[in-house]
């Protein structure tokens, strides 16, 4: 008996990712700052609000300006960070200048607002938008930013196609990208080996050579499709078979090949508003507000 089991996971801001394959041992994501500006957005405070958010990349500073409204008061602000790589290996944002765009002196309070809202926003629309474990440097120059990283092998680059259309943003996979990158962490108790994601209308297979501890290879084929509710992605797990076979209880296959299906696409995509999940015989494709 067919069953459907629900594995839920939302989908989170926006996102446009370009990455520009350098060479086998290390790759570049260049990022434009046309494409910055369309996506990025500044989250507003209940009793103020950011307008007119204007990202300008500039040699090695990214200056982000806009108008700050309160009941009271309206003024143009503007700050400046400057990036760095830690010894983590994810991006340091440092604020390296923060005025008022008419000059006056800002005040301790509205110099705090500003730093924490567009600090946070900033670091939360970088985040999940790069490889953070193996990154090595980042270059910011008057259009582009460009991350740099070491090819591990363990999550090669892939470069999707992206459009902007009225401000949707639409990212497809083809299904030699989605292969070459997508992987299955093994555990103690099993191993998945000969993975193949075949897309196919409306629906993905997932084909794995399943091999417990202590048994023999098991051939297993799971198939999901998305279902998309108030922007929220939910994949559902249509049928896991086994040797042919519809299995009754796939819990175990469905703990290493569901879990880590859902795992690749939320490491893709982080706080995207989803509006839809469409699939055909070769591509795979995101479409966000």
């Amino acid at each position: 008996m067919t069953k459907f089991i629900h594995v839920l996971f939302a989908i989170m801001s926006m996102l446009l990712v370009v990455p520009f394959v350098m060479a086998q041992e290390d790759a570049t994501v260049t990022f434009t700052e046309d494409a910055i500006n369309e996506t990025y957005r500044v989250t507003n405070p209940r009793r103020a609000s950011i307008s007119n958010v204007v990202v300008d990349l500039q040699p090695g500073i990214v200056e982000i300006s806009a108008t700050y409204s309160t009941r009271n008061n309206v003024v143009g602000v503007a700050v400046q960070y400057t990036p760095s790589i830690t010894d983590n290996g994810t991006v340091e944002w440092t604020l390296i200048n923060i005025f008022r765009t008419d000059g006056v002196e800002l005040t301790d309070n509205v110099q705090t607002q500003i730093e924490n809202l567009i600090g946070r926003t900033w670091e939360s629309y970088w985040s999940g938008r790069t490889y953070r474990f193996d990154l090595t440097g980042i270059t910011v120059t008057d259009n582009e930013i460009i991350y740099r990283y070491v090819y591990t092998g363990e999550r090669p680059p892939v470069e999707p196609t992206v459009a902007v259309t009225d401000g949707t943003i639409q990212v497809t996979y083809t299904e030699s990208e989605v292969n070459e990158a997508y992987r299955i962490t093994n555990t103690r108790r099993a191993t998945i080996s000969d993975v193949y994601v075949d897309l196919q209308l409306g629906q993905v297979s997932i084909s794995a050579t399943y091999t417990p501890r202590r048994g023999d290879p098991i051939e297993t084929v799971t198939v999901v499709v998305p279902e998309v509710n108030d922007n929220i992605l939910t994949w559902v797990i249509v049928s896991v078979s086994a040797d042919g076979l519809v299995v009754d209880d796939p819990t175990a296959i469905n703990d290493l090949i569901a879990n880590s299906w859902i795992s690749y696409w939320r490491q893709e995509f982080a706080r995207q508003r989803i509006q839809g999940v469409s699939i055909n015989d070769d591509t795979i494709t995101y479409s966000y507000e």
